[in-house]
């Protein structure tokens, strides 16, 4: 018989590390961003470019894009607060960011997060996994 990936004993302890993003999904809906918001994301990767640091990011029911980042961040999952800024997308050029990371309230490295995802299914509603099982796929295009 297997063993469940994470102790019943665990979930209470898993319940208080993830409170702030169950909160966070309770109220979140599938929108457009716009202005300073406080949302969850993946960082994809992230990179110290000549003109400044960018990550590529999938957002919590809104897709994935390009930020400025005033710190390097590593790859995993975050709950921040992001300035989002309307641009043009342009087929033919190069990709301006869609906003910049403002702060940090939250982090996990992405297998751990996954982890705490399964961990807790029961508790989160059937469309918020299909979000973030979206958020945390690689983007392939």
């Amino acid at each position: 018989m297997k063993k469940p990936a994470v102790s019943v004993l665990k979930t209470p302890a898993i319940c208080d590390k993830m409170k702030p993003v169950l909160e966070f999904m309770d109220g979140a809906k599938f929108r457009g961003h716009t202005g300073l918001e406080k949302v969850l994301f993946r960082v994809v990767s992230a990179a110290d470019l000549l003109h400044g640091k960018e990550g590529e990011l999938n957002f919590f029911k809104g897709g994935n894009g390009f930020v400025r980042l005033r710190k390097m961040l590593q790859e995993g999952v975050y709950l921040g607060m992001i300035k989002f800024v309307h641009s043009s997308e342009c087929e033919e050029g190069p990709i301006d960011p869609v906003g910049t990371v403002v702060s940090i309230e939250w982090f996990a490295a992405a297998p751990a997060f996954q982890k705490m995802i399964d961990a807790l299914a029961k508790r989160i509603r059937h469309s918020d996994r299909l979000a973030l099982a979206e958020m945390m796929r690689f983007n392939s295009d």
